[in-house]
Formats: structure tokens, sequence, C-alpha cells
């Protein structure tokens, strides 16, 4: 906690009440939660992400990323992977007014040589909805193959997230 104030995050008061994480913000203004986990060493260990719905939006999740739901309770739902080596995804009130497209966006990675729109109609099929590609930050095309790499779809809740997808010639660590 102190690196993080060290480093310019301010304490948040956001009417949590007596809650065992502590509500920040980045120099920037966006909200973070800090939630000590045993075993962390320092790293981050959660993610969280506003739901009205957590059980929901939990489910969409651990289909859309493979991961699996670990504790789910009046607070919200928590996923982790398969590995459990990386932080947990957790999903909860209370719901801050969505006021345009999220700051901080997920992105899940197509498997080595797969086209990412195979994955986009997968997720499609699960609850996701389409967003508009004609924004040129998101859309990316490989030269070589002119096939489009990235995907940008919406999570039940509007929260927008990527398909990333890599060629036959990158390392799966990429």
């Amino acid at each position: 906690m102190r690196r993080l104030l060290a480093l310019g995050a301010t304490r948040l008061d956001i009417g949590q009440g007596a809650v065992p994480w502590e509500v920040l913000a980045d120099p920037e203004g966006n909200e973070f939660c800090v939630l000590p986990r045993a075993g962390s060493h320092g790293r981050l260990a959660q993610i969280c992400q506003d739901a009205a719905d957590p059980g929901s939006q939990g489910r969409f999740w651990a289909e859309a990323s493979g991961w699996s739901i670990v504790d789910e309770g009046d607070w919200g739902i928590s996923l982790t992977s398969a590995a459990g080596d990386g932080p947990t995804l957790v999903m909860g009130p209370p719901v801050a007014p969505k006021e345009g497209p999220n700051r901080l966006q997920s992105a899940l990675m197509a498997s080595a040589g797969s086209d990412p729109s195979a994955e986009a109609k997968r997720l499609l099929t699960a609850g996701a909805s389409p967003v508009d590609m004609n924004r040129a930050d998101i859309e990316r095309t490989d030269i070589a193959t002119g096939e489009s790499r990235r995907q940008l779809l919406a999570d039940p809740e509007g929260n927008e997230f990527l398909i990333l997808g890599r060629s036959q010639a990158e390392p799966s660590g990429a």
C-alpha cells in the first residue's frame, strides 16, 4: 500500500464502509481496489470490475476465459485461472455509471494461428455484443495475410474487450 501511495495513488471513500480492501485512485483518477492476498508477494492479486449482475457476468467471463468460479456470495463473484498463478477476477457491486468506453480494457488471446473472428462468434453466442470496429486505435491487420488480428466486443454489461490473434510465427507467450 505504501508503495502505491508513494507512486501517486490517493485513498478514496466511495461509500465502501467496513471492507477488507482499500479503494485508491491512480494519478489520473481511475479507481482501483487493493485487497491483500496471502502469497501475492506484492504482485497484482485481483482485478475488480463493477457488475450489476455478478453471477451472470461471472458465468460469461468463465466461459470467455476458461477460468473457474472459485467463490460467490452477496459481495460478488471471483474467478481464477486453472494454474492459479495470476490475479483473480472479481466482479460485484457497487456499479458506477458507465460514461463511455472503459479506461481499462481486457483482452483475450486466440490460440496460435486461429482467426479471432471464430472466437468472436463463440463469445457472441455466449452473450457478448459487437462494438464498432471503425476505431483506428483498435483495428489492426496482419500485413502478411491481410486478416484482422483483433476483434472488439462488449460483455453482457457493455464492458469492451479485445480478442487478439497471433500469427503462427509468434511465440505462445506473446
